[in-house]
């Protein structure tokens, strides 16, 4: 027998195994020309059949997972060899996922006691070599740009928790919370109802947006609301931080990341990316650091719904991580009844136990959903190199600091303390998901 590198993924992809090709994307490579194949990760055995056919064999363990991405390497043995025609189905850690043919690499078959040994063509070794240094330049990237998220989202935030926001508000007629808060993050997209902004918001009982949504609009017009809210942002950042050039550099690097994001099925980022690049720095600073958060928030709806916690489930599982679960519940709308029948849904799910605390398969799919939450966010800063990216944060990182200032830790939306680049340029203390305090 012979072996094969592979290198195992964790994303759904879908093609068609044709002849004895080598098959790699995203970090997920397969080398197969096996009617029936057993490969042997470490201490765990997985077994691949066609498509339809039982997987058989232990759970591929994520640390196993690593080894192979930093380069490990798995024996590819079966005993009877023959063409595959269809798709190969695998099943890893509890993913599915068929190979996908975009590596050009031939297996050369070589006869061998006990049945075929198959060896990998230099190009396509180098190929997988490539996809490595990629695979963990794209991890790195990821997380810097996570890390990234803790210094915009805290001047994004100002605008939920400042006096000065609330006044701005105010003064328009919009005195209570809520009536702010919808009005004033739903304002890029119109003069929209309940519906769409329950949807594109994610977690908030329909009955809180009702009570604002569209009413709020017979009172107001939206560019009076947009107004307020960029102006209530501005002068608290103006009393946050009162060097202006330190925040015209800043604006300057977050309005030109700001307007290279990705809008397509993000309607929150598209409508904050549409409005006009105004000329004051405070607010320039403010508006771009909303359209990436709103963007980064796109994606994490959309990670949300694809991992199926999507509206309270998402704050039923956080409130049983980071978030306490009275406050959150009542800040979202949701009454005790709704909140139970959630909890025990979750329960008859398997992603919180019988004591309502949350159990190892949900803590996988809130990791997973913030995992995917990383990727999606990449876009506008898939082009910085590292130097950028610490510059970047360097400039960021003491406005980030004092904007903290407005707001408790832990908070209602499950914001981390800021990263500090200087100390920790690795961004090792920045939590790549969300975690207890």
């Amino acid at each position: 027998m012979g072996s094969v590198d592979l290198i195992i993924g964790v994303r759904e992809v879908e093609a068609d195994l044709l002849g004895d090709e080598l098959f790699a994307l995203d970090g997920f490579a397969v080398a197969f020309d096996l009617e029936d194949a057993h490969l042997a990760f470490g201490d765990d055995d997985v077994s691949f059949g066609k498509t339809g056919r039982p997987v058989r064999g232990g759970a591929v363990g994520d640390e196993i997972v690593k080894r192979l991405l930093d380069g490990g390497s798995a024996i590819c043995a079966a005993e009877s060899v023959g063409p595959v025609s269809s798709s190969i189905r695998m099943k890893i850690n509890g993913l599915h996922a068929r190979a996908f043919p975009a590596c050009p690499g031939r297996l050369r078959p070589r006869r061998a006691s006990g049945g075929r040994r198959f060896e990998v063509g230099v190009a396509a070794r180098n190929r997988l070599g490539k996809m490595r240094r990629q695979g963990r330049r794209m991890s790195e990237l990821e997380h810097h740009v996570r890390a990234l998220w803790t210094l915009f989202e805290p001047i994004h935030a100002v605008t939920y928790f400042s006096p000065e926001a609330r006044e701005a508000f105010a003064d328009i007629g919009l005195t209570r919370y809520w009536d702010g808060y919808f009005a004033g993050r739903a304002a890029p997209l119109g003069a929209v109802t309940a519906a769409p902004v329950v949807a594109i918001f994610s977690g908030f009982a329909p009955f809180l947006v009702e009570r604002v949504l569209p009413a709020v609009w017979s009172t107001v017009t939206v560019d009076r609301v947009l107004d307020a809210r960029s102006r209530g942002a501005a002068t608290t950042l103006r009393n946050l931080v009162p060097d202006e050039r330190s925040v015209a550099e800043a604006a300057d690097v977050l309005a030109e990341i700001a307007a290279r994001v990705d809008t397509i099925g993000r309607p929150l980022a598209a409508a904050n990316s549409a409005l006009a690049v105004e000329a004051d720095p405070y607010r320039r600073l403010w508006q771009a650091a909303a359209t990436l958060r709103e963007h980064r928030g796109d994606g994490h709806v959309m990670a949300l719904v694809e991992g199926g916690i999507a509206g309270i489930s998402t704050i039923v599982l956080r409130s049983a991580v980071d978030i306490d679960a009275t406050s959150v519940r009542k800040a979202r709308g949701w009454t005790e009844e709704e909140w139970a029948v959630e909890v025990e849904e979750l329960m008859t799910r398997g992603l919180l136990t019988g004591q309502g605390e949350i159990s190892e398969n949900g803590r996988v799919a809130v990791e997973r959903a913030e995992n995917m939450t990383n990727q999606l966010a990449v876009g506008p800063w898939r082009e910085l190199n590292d130097a950028e990216i610490a510059r970047i944060a360097r400039t960021l990182a003491p406005i980030a600091r004092v904007c903290q200032t407005v707001f408790p830790f832990p908070n209602p939306i499950g914001m981390p303390r800021p990263w500090d680049p200087n100390l920790d340029p690795n961004a090792s203390a920045v939590p790549v998901s969300p975690r207890a305090s």
